[in-house]
C-alpha cells in the first residue's frame, strides 16, 4: 500500500510566505471556497499589514513628540542662558568726576495711611521755570464789593477771629477731625507694628475663604487727643462679612500716638485700607 505521505509535495511557493494567496489556494484546493474561512485566510495578510502600519505610526508619533519636546526645552534653556550672558556683559556708565554710583533698593508695598479734608483733591504740582514771572493770585488792584458782600465778609471775620492788634496771631476755631495736621498720629511701634497687629487681629471669615471672596476694605476712624479710636466707619466696602471683620478689629485697636498741631494734641481723621486675598 502506497502512503501519500511518503512522497514529498512539491510546490513553487516559498515556505516563508505563509500568508500569501498561493498557500491559501493550496490549502483550500478542492474545497468550498465560499465558506467564511477562505475569505478570512485570504485577507489575513492585508489585515496584518494595516495593523502593523497603525501601530508603527502610533509609536513613531509619540517618539517624535517626546524628542521634539526635549529639543524645545533645550532650546529655551539655551536662549535663557544667552540672555543672561548678554546682560552680564552690559557695562554700567562710569560716574562723572566727583560723583559715585550707588545701588537703589527696591521699594516695598506697605499699608497706606492718609488724613483727608472734605472737598480736597490730590493734584500734581506744576513746575514753573520762571517763578518771578508768575502772576499773583487774585486781582491786581482794589476790588469793589457791593454793600451785601461787604456786610457778609465783616460778619465772617467777627465770628471766626479775635485780635488785639495788627501783629497778633489769629485765633481761629479748633481743628476738626478731618483737617491735616503737622504731626500725623501713628500706631505704637510704627507702620511695621501696625501691619503685624492687623495680620494677627483681623479675622478672615471662613465662609469668605471657602467661597474665594476677596477685596479691599477701607475704614475711616478718628484718633482722639488721648490716642483712642472712635467713630469707625467703612468708606469702601467689599463684602458685608469682610467689612464687619475690619470694624471689629479697628474697635479693639490699642491707643495711637495722637496727632499734634502747633504744639498741642488734636483730633485727626485717618483712613486705613485692609486687603483680603485668598491667593
Amino acid at each position: 500500500m502506497w502512503l501519500l505521505g511518503s512522497y514529498p509535495i512539491k510546490t513553487n511557493v516559498s515556505r516563508n510566505n505563509l500568508l500569501s494567496g498561493e498557500w491559501c489556494n493550496i490549502v483550500f484546493e478542492g474545497k468550498n471556497k465560499d465558506y467564511g474561512a477562505y475569505r478570512l485566510r485570504s485577507q489575513a495578510g492585508r489585515r496584518y499589514a494595516v495593523a502593523l502600519m497603525i501601530v508603527s505610526g502610533f509609536i513613531l508619533f509619540w517618539v517624535v513628540l517626546f524628542v521634539g519636546a526635549g529639543l524645545y526645552v533645550q532650546y529655551k534653556i539655551k536662549q535663557a542662558m544667552t540672555d543672561v550672558t548678554v546682560f552680564s556683559k552690559i557695562k554700567l556708565p562710569e560716574a562723572e568726576k566727583g560723583h559715585e554710583l550707588k545701588d537703589v533698593a527696591a521699594g516695598r508695598s506697605v499699608v497706606a495711611l492718609r488724613a483727608t479734608k472734605p472737598g480736597s483733591t490730590m493734584s500734581t504740582p506744576e513746575i514753573v521755570e520762571n517763578p518771578s514771572a508768575a502772576k499773583p493770585i487774585g486781582h491786581d488792584g482794589l476790588v469793589e464789593l457791593s454793600d451785601e458782600e461787604a456786610i457778609e465778609l465783616a460778619a465772617i471775620a467777627d465770628a471766626n477771629a479775635e485780635w488785639d492788634d495788627a501783629d497778633s496771631v489769629v485765633a481761629g476755631p479748633p481743628l476738626t477731625p478731618t483737617e491735616l495736621v503737622e504731626v500725623m498720629p501713628h500706631f505704637p511701634g510704627g507702620l511695621g507694628a501696625l501691619m503685624k497687629w492687623l495680620d494677627k487681629n483681623v479675622v478672615y471669615p471662613d465662609v469668605c475663604v471657602r467661597r474665594g471672596v476677596k477685596g479691599r476694605v477701607e475704614v475711616s476712624f478718628t484718633v482722639e487727643t488721648d490716642g483712642s479710636i472712635r467713630d469707625a466707619v467703612v468708606t469702601r466696602k467689599a463684602d458685608p462679612m469682610l467689612d464687619r471683620a475690619c470694624l471689629i478689629a479697628i474697635s479693639r485697636m490699642p491707643k495711637w500716638e495722637p496727632g499734634r498741631d502747633k504744639g498741642r494734641e488734636v483730633r485727626v481723621r485717618v483712613t486705613l485700607p485692609v486687603e483680603f486675598n485668598t491667593d
